[in-house]
């Protein structure tokens, strides 16, 4: 809300402003649970971070993903450094970021900003889709995976937090019920309370 920003033209307050979001942004970039954003209107600046945080982007047909920090004089913020390379690549997400680019609906889903882009009416029903077909996944499974895929840049520390997880996952009754599953040719039903 740039309505609210003229009493951050103190550095002391701005960073006190961007110290009071990160507590958030940390707690999501931290979860061992999937998550799912909703996109419809407008998800710009903190939005845009917020969206990108999540393991899944539902995004409407007529909205927005918008990274335009450069066009009032302000660098990127709650976690887009991060996030936005390491969904689009750092070549698409430095063009996006320099020149304060926006995408709407299908243009986002072509470049990787959005998993899914439905007409706005869908969105809700189509997130609700996606957070069911996680909910039947194991758990503790998700959680480790979403831990490695943190590592995704370092091929040696992927093997080693491979080498810490997959034991435990070898011992947790949802593998047990994974590989019955399997051999009885039917779908697995994982406990969702399991961690």
């Amino acid at each position: 809300d740039l309505s609210r920003m003229d009493a951050l033209t103190d550095p002391k307050a701005g960073r006190q402003r961007l110290l009071a979001a990160h507590p958030l942004a940390r707690l999501l970039l931290a979860t061992e649970k999937p998550l799912i954003a909703e996109v419809r209107g407008h998800a710009v600046g903190a939005g845009a971070g917020l969206a990108l945080i999540c393991d899944t982007i539902v995004l409407g047909e007529d909205a927005n993903i918008g990274f335009g920090f450069l066009r009032v004089g302000l660098a990127p913020d709650f976690a887009i450094g991060f996030t936005l390379p390491r969904r689009l690549g750092l070549a698409k997400a430095r063009q996006a970021l320099l020149y304060a680019r926006s995408f709407r609906g299908k243009q986002a889903g072509e470049i990787g900003l959005a998993d899914d882009v439905v007409p706005a009416a869908e969105v809700a029903a189509r997130a609700m889709e996606r957070a069911q077909e996680l909910a039947a996944m194991p758990s503790l499974a998700v959680g480790l995976t979403k831990r490695m895929l943190e590592r995704a840049d370092d091929g040696s520390a992927v093997l080693d937090f491979e080498a810490a997880a997959q034991p435990v996952c070898f011992a947790s009754d949802d593998f047990a019920e994974g590989l019955a599953a399997f051999r009885e040719k039917r779908p697995p039903r994982f406990d969702p309370d399991v961690e």
